[in-house]
């Protein structure tokens, strides 16, 4: 039996897959067993994997109530120590059925920003449930404080970590980059996440073709996929600048793909932490992001990256300039994040930080057990727990 049970919507390979997965060695380490519980679907592993996952194959569509009941049942068989529930709706059905069941603590992990006025009512009901939530930086930090009134002592911070072995310095593979179509004299521009409207990659091709009169070498390589992919290739089109964007698509070896860049754009319009963006610190290639949500405090307030304002093309534009200009800060800012990456996102420091609310949590009393009688998130056609999801 688990002595901690990490929950999520689905088992789907994904960020909170990903994030659950750097977590759960940390516990072995300490002689906690694991197993990551999906609430909806996804594959499940064979039990040889480091991590056992299982599939409840619940439906959104149950009542609230009624998918309360099935995981209380389930955890009531297991018995964790812990319930380490990720995101909003694993968050609100978790905590109700973990204190239902009997399971001494509750803990919560949020990766995202999406903090509408229904979501954070629901938070505030579960509040008192769960014992720590981890968030990936102060932003937000106080946005869930402020929102959602999360008492501060309940509130750690956890940034995601990243492979600083992985992802270190290293040369550009040039006769790759020829078979690319980057020459020596190409200032390659680079960013990799999906293409979606947040992720700002509109800006990111308007400042592109602004730098085409000053910066004519510029070169611009989109790792990733999604939905804004053709309005984004019509956007180039219409610019001009069609022929400097190369569309790489998803890719598995995204070390290599950095290794391309001469600086890393994250163009986002709000970003909660940006993991490709760690990446790219540690590979030692200087960043542009924008100032709205985590990036701020990953690069350390500019000192460890350029910080632009979001949705504006022409400061953006005059960030990569600079460091095209300006050989001499980009390599000081290289040094900077490659620092800023091992010193504070390396697994060793991810552990430390991760153990440390463990190990403060297993040592204190747990809360009372959820009484029967109307649960938080039942509503007329189950519209709060649809609210919830995420």
């Amino acid at each position: 039996m688990p002595e901690v049970v990490f929950l999520t919507t689905s088992l789907a390979t994904g960020g909170v897959a990903s994030a659950i997965r750097q977590m759960a060695p940390v516990l072995t380490q300490h002689g906690l067993s694991s197993e990551i519980w999906g609430l909806t679907d996804g594959q499940e592993e064979s039990p040889t994997q480091p991590v056992p996952t299982r599939c409840l194959g619940l439906s959104r569509k149950m009542a609230h109530g009624t998918l309360v009941s099935r995981l209380a049942t389930e955890l009531a068989a297991d018995r964790p120590l812990v319930l380490h529930a990720q995101c909003h709706f694993a968050h609100l059905l978790g905590a109700q059925a973990a204190r239902r069941s009997g399971v001494p603590r509750v803990l919560v992990s949020f990766h995202d920003l999406r903090v509408g006025w229904r979501r954070a009512r629901l938070c505030r009901q579960v509040a008192p449930l769960v014992d720590r939530v981890l968030v990936l930086n102060e932003y937000m930090r106080q946005l869930y404080a402020q929102r959602c009134r999360y008492p501060e002592e309940k509130l750690c911070l956890l940034p995601h970590t990243v492979d600083t072995a992985r992802f270190q310095p290293r040369p550009r593979d040039r006769e790759w980059a020829t078979q690319l179509g980057l020459g020596p004299e190409q200032f390659v521009l680079g960013s990799v996440a999906r293409l979606a409207k947040v992720k700002g990659y509109r800006y990111l091709i308007e400042a592109l073709a602004l730098l085409r009169p000053r910066l004519p070498q510029a070169r611009l390589v989109l790792v990733g996929e999604g939905g804004e992919r053709p309005a984004l290739e019509r956007l180039a089109g219409k610019l001009g600048v069609a022929k400097q964007v190369i569309w790489a698509g998803p890719q598995q070896d995204i070390p290599r793909w950095m290794s391309l860049f001469d600086v890393y754009v994250q163009p986002s319009l709000m970003e909660s932490h940006g993991l490709a963006l760690h990446e790219a610190l540690a590979m030692a290639v200087p960043c542009v992001a924008t100032t709205q949500g985590g990036p701020p405090e990953l690069l350390a307030h500019g000192e460890a990256g350029v910080l632009v304002p979001p949705a504006q093309p022409r400061a953006l534009a005059e960030a990569i300039l600079d460091l095209a200009n300006n050989p001499e800060r980009a390599r000081a800012l290289s040094k900077a994040g490659r620092r800023r990456a091992v010193e504070e996102y390396s697994p060793e420091r991810y552990a430390e930080r991760l153990w440390g609310v463990y190990e403060e949590l297993l040592n204190e009393g747990a809360c009372p057990p959820l009484p029967h009688g109307r649960m938080v998130g039942t509503g007329v056609n189950g519209k709060e727990n649809q609210d919830a999801t995420g």
